[in-house]
């Protein structure tokens, strides 16, 4: 099959998006079949690899976030779609996916759709009208005509069931790569310190992800300072900053907050390193669909602390892998409830997050779940009923 990808952006800035995409590929390529991406962009940036076409999108301030195409991005997109058997479009509210839609339904081509949030209440609290119109006049019939709506998560899914009933979810956890056995952990940590000028006796917690107000790092960076310092405890922060948030400005804060270091981006092995020398991570976000960096930890064994907005927090709780933040407790005080547990007992509780990491979010289930979506059972031909959930704990996708 040929199997075609459209995104927005693609680029490693865009956190989970990317990685989704580039997992997808992966598999997609695993499955023996050819997988392509379309990145349209508003802005110059470098393709994804080899098989990727970049597709301009307006400049104009009023249209740029829509990601209008004119007439000749409408005409690379209409020719990157020729011959292709299945389309993935990955998430809402955008030009290019209303024309994407209007090609599968003029050459009779299947289409998926991967939400990535799209359908979270909280996304309402910005952009409102705009999201509302689109749904209204465009998303209801994009989304009830695709073979199949994709989910990161159970929460994920019943929130998007509120916003648009009629939707038949799929809901498929991204992969992580599961980590060896921390046998490094304290030597990460010693060259982390060295590096950083920290002591030696310093024990060490980590954010990690995009520096923009939703992730509530600047929140987190005061009240760490507020509840760890006694404690003897330093935050890592790691991440690209955004337009929101500038690099200068999460500094500044860390400067003003002791115990907290802003480290900037890493990425591959220097990002491995730093889970390695964790004993906890934080991800007090408002929101996250599903949490690369939850997850990513797990793997590698470290336990974490999630707010309630992060979709998985209800199978971290479950799971025994973590602990939940919820709205309206104090922060200073969750984040000492937690640092003030002994070695052994975050140890303890890393083991039971990795065990989970490798049950659910392993590469091998992944792969099934994308070769169940890409097969011609699941490409509009499955009988109408309830919403295809991937159930919790099983070994292959759950139709219901």
């Amino acid at each position: 099959m040929n199997i075609v990808q459209i995104g927005l952006d693609v680029q490693p800035e865009s956190g989970g998006t990317y990685r989704t995409i580039g997992n997808f590929a992966a598999a997609i390529r695993s499955l023996g079949h050819t997988a392509n991406i379309l990145n349209c962009t508003s802005a110059h940036r470098p393709k994804v690899d080899q098989d990727s076409v970049h597709i301009p999108t307006t400049t104009t301030p009023l249209l740029k976030s829509y990601h209008y195409c004119g007439a000749e991005s409408r005409a690379a997109i209409a020719k990157a779609l020729e011959g292709c058997d299945l389309i993935i479009v990955h998430g809402p509210y955008a030009h290019a996916f209303q024309l994407v839609a209007s090609y599968a339904r003029r050459t009779a081509t299947p289409y998926a759709v991967v939400l990535h949030g799209g359908l979270d209440p909280y996304v309402f609290s910005y952009r409102r009208v705009r999201k509302h119109l689109w749904l209204r006049f465009v998303g209801r019939r994009f989304l009830t005509e695709a073979s199949s709506v994709i989910c990161a998560t159970d929460a994920e899914a019943v929130k998007a069931l509120s916003i648009h009933a009629d939707i038949r979810p799929m809901v498929v956890h991204w992969p992580v790569q599961v980590c060896p056995q921390r046998v490094n952990g304290d030597s990460a940590a010693n060259t982390i310190k060295a590096r950083l000028g920290l002591r030696q006796d310093v024990r060490l917690a980590l954010f990690v992800g995009r520096i923009h107000p939703v992730k509530r790092v600047l929140e987190l960076a005061k009240a760490f300072t507020l509840s760890a310092g006694p404690l003897g405890w330093a935050l890592l922060i790691v991440g690209p900053p955004s337009v929101a948030i500038s690099a200068k400005h999460i500094q500044e804060v860390c400067a003003e907050s002791p115990g907290c270091v802003y480290v900037g981006p890493k990425y591959g092995e220097e990002l491995a390193m730093y889970y390695e020398a964790a004993e906890v991570l934080f991800c007090l976000s408002v929101k996250e669909n599903f949490g690369y960096a939850v997850a990513e930890a797990c793997a590698a064994g470290v336990p974490v602390a999630v707010s309630s907005g992060v979709d998985l927090a209800t199978e971290i709780c479950d799971s025994g892998a973590g602990w939940v933040f919820h709205e309206g407790e104090d922060m200073a005080s969750f984040i000492v409830r937690v640092l003030s547990l002994p070695k052994d007992a975050l140890r303890n509780v890393g083991g039971l997050a990795r065990r989970w990491s490798e049950a659910t979010l392993s590469w091998q289930r992944f792969v099934e779940a994308i070769a169940v979506l890409v097969s011609p059972w699941a490409l509009g031909r499955l009988d109408v009923g309830e919403p295809i959930v991937r159930g919790k704990g099983s070994e292959e996708p759950a139709w219901k």
